[in-house]
This record gives C-alpha cells, structure tokens and sequence, in this order.
C-alpha cells in the first residue's frame, strides 16, 4: 500500500514544480498550522448565540481529530515524512516535528469544515475549499504522501460527523 502511495508521491512532484505555487503553497499551509483559520472561525461564531452551538462541535471535533490525528495514530504507525525518505526535492517551509501518517492539517481541516456544513451550502463550499487546499498543500510542500492526506480527510469527516451525531441526538445543548 505504501508502495504505490510513495509512487503516486514522486509523480505528483516532478509534475508540479512551478514557481508561484512554491510561493503559495506555504501561504496555504500556513493556515492550517495549528488550526488557525479553524479557531478563528471557531471563535468568531461563538460570539453570536445563534452559531454557539455550531461553534462548539467544531472546536470539539477539531480537538478530537487532533488527539486521534497527532497523538494516538501518528505514534502507533510512525511512518517518516516524505523529505526524510527522498533528498530529491527541496523542502519550502520549515520542516515539521513528528510523523507523516496521517496528516493533521488535513483531519483538522476536514473535521471543522465538516461541522461548518451547516452554516449553509455557500459555506461549506468555502470551508471544504480551504480544507482541501490546505491538504493538497501539504503534498505540494513534501511533507505528507497522499495516503497521509486522504486518512486525514476520512479522520477529520468521522471526527466531525461523530460529534454532530452525540451533540445532536443527546441533545447536548
């Protein structure tokens, strides 16, 4: 399996070199480091009492993807990032602490733009964009394969739709 994800990897690279992505890419990841468009956006809606509800399952689906993401897979599959394994391509931001597998950016991504989806179609719209981009940055920026990436996505959807489903069929608010 991590045989044809490290292929599909060195393909997606020698096509993608390109100057201004190399100068927005970073840009890109740059909001999702640390998830801060999703806090922002989190505590944005928290001010208003008809989005405080809204609000709350993302922060907590953001959380709970993290704590699966970052602490509990990342440390049982250990699999290196992409630049440790290959010195062919130059890194273009600083060089991230941890594992690859799965990423992060992507499960904290996805997790709050799953809960967003309900602030309307125009908004998810946006926060499935940015989400997506923010993963794609990652694959651009050599530091996760894309298998990293997709379980990522599949990580941060679950985290979300599992939040939803507890916080509304318990009616937790």
């Amino acid at each position: 399996m991590f045989f044809w994800d490290r292929k599909i990897y060195s393909y997606l690279m020698k096509m993608w070199g390109n100057k201004y992505l190399d100068r927005i890419m970073p840009l890109v990841t740059l909001l999702g480091d640390g998830g801060f468009i999703w806090i922002c956006i989190t505590v944005t809606l928290f001010f208003w009492p008809q989005y405080r509800s809204i609000a709350i399952m993302t922060a907590v689906s953001i959380m709970i993807s993290l704590l699966l993401g970052n602490f509990l897979i990342k440390n049982l599959v250990r699999r290196p990032r992409p630049f440790t394994t290959t010195q062919q391509f130059e890194l273009l931001i600083k060089i991230p602490p941890g594992y690859s597998f799965p990423s992060s950016h992507t499960a904290v991504s996805f997790a709050a733009a799953g809960v967003l989806a309900r602030l309307g179609l125009w908004q998810a719209i946006v926060a499935f964009v940015i989400a997506f981009l923010i993963g794609l940055s990652r694959i651009y920026l050599r530091v996760h394969y894309p298998l990293d990436i997709l379980v990522g996505i599949i990580l941060g959807l679950l985290c979300s739709a599992i939040v939803q489903y507890v916080f509304l069929s318990y009616n937790l608010f």
